[in-house]
């Protein structure tokens, strides 16, 4: 008996000391690919501003409502809200696991089974879209200017990942977090090599934004992007 709880406790610590090696590579890994994008700054066709805004742990995009030939209201019309701002002018786009969405409006009701449904990739996800009165400001946000073709760029990066019926996102009704936003149904899997805050940093490397190969974490977004 002695010896097959040895085994066992031996067998616990082995899987314990992996998982704590893997947790570390996995940030190791996207730490040190930091180092990947040149500095750059914005050239002076670069007239279009948008912002990254974060809550802590995910990102979202935040886009102007209406820039050039990109009019967001046709994608996601202001009144799957509840009650949007009168005269909004951004919009805020975020991605990820469906289930976590919906079951977790607040990070206290974060449970392991919803985490991990998150993490493994089986389930749908949605975007969150949240309609914006003024400019976000603080440290929260970071900012960058982009050219009309490199929005074209990120915008169309957003459409596809809509899920579209007669060229509009389709919407979840009755699901909100505050009186001024929306989910839509989205394209793609959220896993463990694909979270929210890694579309957020694909959308902005489709732009030419200097964001790492892999932002797995909302830190690495920002990490060369100025405040805003």
């Amino acid at each position: 008996m002695a010896r097959w709880l040895g085994r066992l406790a031996r067998a616990w610590l082995l899987m314990l000391l992996a998982t704590i090696g893997a947790l570390l590579l996995y940030v190791g890994i996207s730490s040190a690919l930091l180092l990947w994008p040149r500095a750059t700054t914005p050239g002076s066709e670069a007239t279009i501003e948008i912002l990254v805004r974060t809550n802590g742990v995910h990102t979202d995009l935040v886009l102007p409502l209406v820039e050039g030939r990109h009019d967001w209201r046709m994608i996601f019309p202001p009144k799957d809200a509840i009650a949007p701002p009168v005269n909004p002018h951004w919009i805020a786009v975020g991605w990820g696991d469906r289930q976590f969405y919906l079951n977790t409006p607040q990070w206290s009701d974060l449970t392991w089974r919803t985490a991990w449904g998150a993490l493994s990739g089986q389930g749908s996800t949605l975007l969150h879209v949240e309609f914006l009165g003024a400019r976000p400001v603080g440290p929260s946000v970071r900012r960058w200017q982009l050219t009309p073709q490199q929005y074209d760029e990120l915008a169309q990066y957003v459409i596809d990942t809509a899920r579209r019926n007669a060229g509009r996102a389709v919407s979840i009704p009755g699901q909100h977090y505050n009186r001024y936003d929306a989910f839509y149904e989205a394209e793609g899997r959220y896993h463990l090599f694909r979270t929210c805050n890694g579309w957020t940093g694909a959308g902005l490397r489709r732009a030419q934004v200097p964001v790492s190969p892999w932002t797995p974490f909302d830190w690495q977004v920002f990490w060369h992007l100025p405040a805003a």
